[in-house]
């Protein structure tokens, strides 16, 4: 605005020194415009990122920058990466911005650096496009390109360490799923033959090798020491829920990350997880109807099931008032058609849920399996005290 009002001044008053002085005002914007559209001309960026990380766990990004011109390099030049939660609404979850500074790319050459960052919450990541800009030398000027190079970050939950009044009381639920299996006669498989020995059972005696030998002998078998543990997530929201509530939840499913890892860590056992909701990676309903079957994931513990799992944990979704008896009566019905009441059951809520109400769990309240195991199936509410104090975060905030 400057420069034009010089300019015409000197144009009005035919002054050869405002044509002096708006050529000096108007040469640091000319050779901006020149310097920074040649600063950013024939560049190629590239950026490597990881696939799958833990909530709270640090991060590096590498960004390199290829200088494809044959003379003359690149002065000032920063790339602006983009972080964004896919799904998310911006007032919750606003976009991350990191950029990175490039003081000189020669022509010809290749120059990389990082950025590191922290992602607090589990879900689905958009990272990208990329923005390359430069203002170099005055600022006058800026040139910006936007490169549509996009890729897609999983960060799984959270995952601490169990505590001590966890273990113990996980014994004790051992216990009584040990006993609950030796009265539903599950013996185990089978080993081999011995002896008959004083005390052994008479149907365990193999009638017909003695009739063959004469000689008494009991089949032998092994029995399982794995334990079998279900893990049951109700995510019910309200909408007029606030922050605190909402992190009281995301710490409920990093305890469940929690609980599959110690599972799969002890290496025996069988592990089945259920989530009520069906939504999209960010706790938006799909618009399943009550006929579909919940997600339950299920089969002996390992190291595949345990990603699988965590994969499933970060993109639980909430679910809400409307639907939220619905699935959790879907959820058990499907759990109970699996389990044969020798499985440790543990349900991870959001909210007090009383098992034995057949007018909002018709389908499971009513089922003669439940209303055996209702006693027995251990109930965590997200509010309660007792959450904080069976797990831990470990120092690094993930395994």
């Amino acid at each position: 605005m400057l420069v034009a009002l010089v300019f015409a001044g000197s144009i009005v008053r035919d002054v050869n020194l405002l044509f002096l002085l708006a050529g000096l005002l108007l040469f640091p914007f000319l050779l901006s415009f020149r310097s920074v559209w040649k600063s950013i001309d024939r560049l190629e960026v590239e950026r490597r990122v990881p696939h799958e990380l833990h909530a709270g766990e640090p991060f590096v990004v590498g960004v390199g920058l290829d200088g494809r011109r044959r003379r003359r390099g690149s002065l000032g030049v920063v790339v602006e990466d983009r972080i964004r939660r896919v799904g998310a609404r911006r007032r919750n979850h606003p976009d991350g911005r990191p950029r990175v500074f490039f003081p000189y790319i020669p022509a010809g050459r290749r120059r990389e650096t990082t950025y590191q960052g922290v992602i607090p919450l589990r879900g689905l990541y958009q990272i990208g496009p990329l923005r390359i800009s430069s203002r170099f030398p005055f600022g006058l000027v800026e040139r910006v390109q936007t490169i549509d190079r996009t890729a897609e970050v999983l960060v799984l939950p959270r995952v601490g360490r169990v505590t001590s009044l966890w273990t113990r009381r996980h014994r004790e639920a051992l216990t009584g799923t040990t006993s609950r299996r030796n009265r539903a006669g599950a013996e185990g498989d089978f080993h081999g033959m011995r002896e008959w020995r004083h005390g052994d059972r008479r149907r365990q005696i193999h009638w017909a090798g003695y009739a063959k030998t004469g000689r008494l002998t009991v089949r032998q078998y092994e029995r399982p020491t794995g334990h079998d543990l279900a893990l049951l997530l109700d995510l019910h929201v309200p909408p007029d829920a606030d922050d605190a509530f909402r992190r009281r939840v995301e710490l409920l499913v990093s305890f469940a990350a929690t609980l599959v890892a110690d599972a799969c860590r002890r290496g025996t056992g069988r592990l089945i997880l259920g989530t009520c909701d069906a939504g999209d990676e960010n706790g938006n309903g799909n618009g399943r109807n009550d006929d579909d079957e919940p997600a339950i994931i299920d089969g002996p513990v390992s190291t595949g099931l345990l990603q699988e799992s965590l994969r499933r944990l970060a993109l639980v979704g909430y679910h809400d008032e409307a639907e939220a008896d619905a699935r959790l009566d879907r959820l058990l019905d499907s759990l109970l058609r699996r389990t044969d009441g020798t499985v440790e059951v543990v349900l991870l809520s959001t909210r007090e849920v009383d098992l034995t109400d057949a007018t909002r769990l018709p389908r499971a309240a009513t089922a003669p399996m439940l209303r055996k195991q209702a006693r027995s199936i251990r109930q965590i509410n997200a509010s309660s005290e007792d959450l904080g104090q069976y797990f831990t975060y470990d120092e690094t905030g993930g395994e």
